[in-house]
Order: C-alpha cells, then structure tokens, then sequence
C-alpha cells in the first residue's frame, strides 16, 4: 500500500509507504510541513488471484493550490500575511470580521519582555524537573541510540517541553563527547513549534553520527495545524512562544537537561544550531547564554522586526498579538549583535528563495564590526533546504571539529 500526497505549498509529490498515515513530514523543496491523511492509503485488493488487483480509489483530495514561489521564512505561512512583497490576503478582513464578533488581544495576562533592545529575562524563569533516560530506540544502519523525553503539562514556559536525545552507538567517558543543541524548522517567528516527526532526522542525526551527543528540542507554542488556525489558538501560540521569550527558555532548558542528565557531555563544549527560523533561535541562544561554546546558524532571519513589518502595521494583527512590536525587536539577532560571546558558523546558499543571502551577509559584518569570531560559509546552489541538509550540515560539523580540537 502507498501513499501520493502533494506538498500544498509548492506542489511537488510524495509517493509514502502506508506507515507514513496520520504522520507529519516537511516538504523537502518549501519546508512546508504536512500531515498525512489516514484516508489517503491506496489499498490494493488481490481477493482473487486470477484477477488483478483493483484499486481503491482513495478519499478525494482537496484542489491543489496554485503553485507559488515561497517567500516566508515560514513553512507554513500564516493564513493572514501574504506571501511575495509582503501584502496581507483578502483573508485578513475575514479576521478583522471575527474579531469584530468577540473580544481579542489587548487583554492576555503576560508580562511585559522589557525594552525592546534588552536581552530577554530569561534567568526568571525556573528551570523544569527532567525524568531519567529509559530504554533507548536503536536508529538503523547507524546504531544511534535515541531517546525520546516528554515534561509532564504545566503553564510555566518551557515546563511542557518534548526533547529527542541522541548518543553514539557506545558509551562514552564522562565529559568527553561534544554536544550540539537543535530546535525544529519552520516557525513563523510569532509562534513556537514541536519537534517534526520522529522519523525524520535530517537535521540531527549527522551530529550524533560523526560522535557527538544531540538535544532535538520543542518550542513553546506550537500549532499543529497553523494554516487553518483560528484567532484563538494563533493567539494562544503567539502568548506561549512570547512568554517563552522566542524559544530562548526552550534552548536553555535543553542545555540544563544535558547537564544534569547526560554525565558522558563535555559541559565546556555544547553548541547550539539551527536552519532557517530555528537558525535564528540558535543566535539568540548564543547572545543569551553565556555557557555556549559556539552557535551554528543555516539560512537564518537574523532581522525578524524587518521580516514581518507588515504584521506590525495592521491594526488587526497588532489586537490579536499584543506587544508585537516589542517582541519582534527582542527576538530579532540583529539586535543584540554586542552580547555575542562565542564563535558563531553562519551557511547560506546564494540562491535561497527564502531568505536573501544578503542578510546573512549583513549579518556577519555586524559582528566582524564588533571585533566577534564568526565564519560565513557561502555556497552558489542548493536554494534554502538542500544546501544546508547537503552542504551545510557537512560544513558545520568540520567547524564544530576545529573548534573541539582549540579547547582541548
């Protein structure tokens, strides 16, 4: 039995296995991230052997969408911001209509992030209680020991946190193994994201394969369907990933649990990395936690307040998401380029569609004009996903080498 799916971004198609049914994966040409239908499974009937097989016609699909270029650092935009130019869709008076009908924005009980060019205070927010490793699931042909770490519900910010962990097929001494700290892709920059699907480890597993140890961690305020999210629940999102201060209170938490659960972590050489918007989460990292030994950053915003001007300018979007403003300021990198304190390694393909390479650009002569230790890594093609996944992972990790073999 398989699986045809098309991505309802960019429309390219994907022939699964039926096992892919209720799951979600990301479009390897948009980033889009989509959900598997458990409907969509085209069953072959061989009732009888002397007949071929009939095949089921699978539950209608909706139309597709009209091919677009995307422009969003989003994998899934926002049903609200338009995407090229930066233009709001007709839906945005459909928004304006139902907020008209019920009270929405001004009123969320969340406190003030502080000045907009000030570092989040993210050392007000306790650090969470972390369970013990159990038995671990072994990845194939690799031997990769994975495992996988729930927090139990709370209303703390990054107390309900989910992690993958993975270790190298064998046990390591204490404090010898290198670590590197990944959140998951595809963000909007307004609201937070759980980690993709525990088949997919593209993004994680090179690390732990080359013999280092990887936190795959979620962010606070996550969507499990942001493109057909209601007004309610994109303020929820908005609410949970701002009191999480843009996922810094996630990436902390995910450095706290290496180094009270995982002895074998040399605590002097944990990393953070990061494509597209958990690129960005990876710099904020490295200007919010002085214990870094490094930041990695792959096709990263590092201008969010830039990014989504338009959000900012309508009336309707700023009731929904009150302090917008503010927190797109506070969450952008570009603003807290002095309180860099470690090296950083920045990948971006020339031809990305989705982010121009020329902010990456700007960028890295920000922090040479600081007098910090950064290396841009340029690459002619491979757009925004495939360079980093072919490219940009490979180069990181001769990075990461170099700067293990300085600190020893």
């Amino acid at each position: 039995m398989t699986i045809n799916i098309d991505c309802p971004e960019c429309d390219k198609t994907y022939r699964l296995p039926d096992s892919a049914a209720g799951k979600k994966f990301r479009c390897k040409e948009c980033e889009t991230a989509i959900s598997v239908p458990l409907d969509d499974v085209e069953e072959l009937d061989y009732a009888d052997e002397d007949e071929p097989p009939v095949r089921r016609k699978p539950a209608a699909k909706k139309p597709k969408r009209k091919k677009s270029k995307p422009s969003s650092i989003w994998s899934t935009p926002l049903p609200w911001i338009g995407i090229g130019g930066g233009g709001f869709l007709a839906l945005i008076l459909l928004v304006a209509i139902v907020s008209a009908g019920r009270k929405i924005g001004s009123n969320t009980s969340v406190a003030s992030t502080g000045q907009a060019d000030a570092l989040f205070p993210v050392a007000q927010v306790p650090v969470p209680s972390f369970p013990e490793l159990t038995a671990p699931r072994i990845l194939q042909p690799s031997g990769v020991r994975m495992w996988f770490v729930k927090l139990p519900p709370s209303s703390t910010p990054g107390h309900s946190m989910a992690f993958r962990v993975y270790l190298p097929p064998t046990d390591a001494p204490d404090r010898s193994l290198p670590c590197v700290l990944v959140a998951p892709a595809g963000s909007n920059l307004l609201v937070g994201n759980d980690m993709d699907a525990d088949d997919y480890h593209a993004e994680t597993l090179p690390y732990a394969e080359a013999g280092m140890a990887v936190i795959f961690y979620s962010l606070d305020g996550g969507l499990a369907d942001l493109q057909n999210a209601s007004n309610a629940q994109l303020k929820a999102g908005y609410t949970k990933f701002r009191a999480a201060h843009a996922g810094v209170v996630d990436g902390r938490n995910a450095l706290e649990y290496v180094v009270a659960k995982l002895p074998q972590v040399d605590p002097k050489k944990i990393y953070t990395a990061g494509h597209s918007s958990a690129g960005t989460v990876s710099l904020l990292m490295a200007e919010h936690e002085p214990r870094l030994a490094g930041s990695i950053a792959y096709a990263p915003c590092t201008d969010v307040e830039a990014r989504l001007a338009d959000a900012v300018s309508n009336w309707t979007v700023r009731s929904l998401l009150p302090d917008l403003q503010n927190f797109l300021k506070q969450s952008s990198p570009k603003t807290h380029v002095s309180h860099i304190g470690c090296p950083v390694f920045v990948f971006h393909a020339n031809d990305d569609s989705n982010v121009n390479v020329s902010e990456s650009r700007d960028f890295v002569n920000r922090l040479k004009a600081a007098g910090k230790q950064v290396d841009f890594q340029t690459v002619p093609f491979g757009d925004h996903y495939d360079s980093m996944v072919k490219q940009g992972i490979p180069a990181a990790i001769s990075w990461l080498k170099q700067q293990n073999s300085k600190s020893m």
